[in-house]
């Protein structure tokens, strides 16, 4: 009994096939470090080494290894009994409008939900923006818009996660459709955006560096898709009135609050409290009247 066990322990050892080989990269042929390479289907498996060498240990010389490393496509090579297996890997180039590419891996923008808040194209239309960080304004939790200006083209100030300096700049990184953009915000028609992400977290600066420590907003611009022809109109109008006018006087109003409220005596004239320049328009004034009146006589009479 004892001798069987041996015996079949004897046979599944000398079953074991060791594969070695080494992953390099195009086009220069560098060695990578770190590849994965795993016998597939199975969980047998092992790392390259700093000249991006492995060895495997393996009871089917006929598997199919796959070998895979961040930044390069993934690659399914044949055994077909051989001991010795090189294989080359391509790199691949990673859209950041797609993926993001972080410490531990590869995630859809979509995907992450810890330090990413969203305004969607429902949002920025629910109200006529000439800009569209005023659509961020109290719409997104630690995002902070002030207005410091008027007029057609004001100031706006973002602030994500407060302030994080005293004398540095803090306004945050704009990147749209994965190009830093350096011009003014206002510059960015409202209805050309399709979506507004804004990474708050420190964990920005792992893709854009320092520039992303004081967060990132990302702009992501419409784009045409196949189907029917659409055609979108968006229009607004309204009207403006002016509040708070101030009731002003006429020449004569003036005169007479003048002479109320500065006479001094009762024996002071209204002629001696006014100025020559304020006698000068009243008396312009007075005659201008006079000829709307007899103005208006006259045509009165002819009619």
């Amino acid at each position: 009994m004892i001798a069987s066990l041996i015996a079949i322990g004897g046979t599944l050892q000398a079953q074991q096939v060791v594969v070695r080989g080494t992953v390099s990269g195009d086009p220069a042929g560098e060695p990578i470090e770190g590849a994965s390479v795993v016998v597939k289907g199975t969980s047998t498996g092992a790392l390259t080494d700093a000249k991006g060498a492995y060895t495997l240990r393996v009871t089917d010389g006929s598997g199919t290894l796959v070998v895979s490393r961040l930044g390069y496509a993934r690659q399914e090579v044949a055994m077909s009994g051989r001991t010795t297996i090189d294989v080359r890997l391509t790199r691949t180039a990673v859209s950041l409008s797609e993926v993001v590419v972080v410490g531990y891996g590869t995630q859809k923008r979509s995907d992450i939900t810890g330090s990413v808040v969203s305004v969607g194209q429902d949002k920025l239309e629910e109200k006529p923006n000439s800009n569209f960080v005023q659509a961020l304004e109290g719409s997104m939790p630690g995002v902070t818009v002030t207005t410091s200006g008027a007029g057609a083209e004001p100031s706006l100030d973002i602030q994500i996660r407060g302030r994080n300096s005293i004398s540095a700049s803090r306004d945050p990184l704009v990147v749209v459709d994965g190009i830093p953009y350096n011009g003014s915000l206002s510059e960015i028609n409202p209805n050309d955006i399709a979506s507004i992400q804004v990474l708050k977290d420190a964990s920005a600066t792992a893709i854009y560096g320092t520039r992303g420590s004081n967060g990132v907003i990302l702009v992501t611009s419409r784009k045409g898709t196949p189907g029917k022809t659409r055609l979108t109109y968006s229009g607004y109008a309204g009207t403006q009135n002016i509040t708070n006018v101030p009731a002003l006087m006429n020449a004569q109003q003036f005169y007479d609050f003048k002479c109320i409220r500065a006479r001094t005596s009762a024996a002071q004239t209204c002629d001696q409290i006014l100025t020559a320049t304020e006698l000068a328009d009243r008396n312009k004034g007075h005659q201008h009247r006079l000829a709307l009146a007899q103005h208006a006589q006259r045509h009165a009479a002819e009619s």
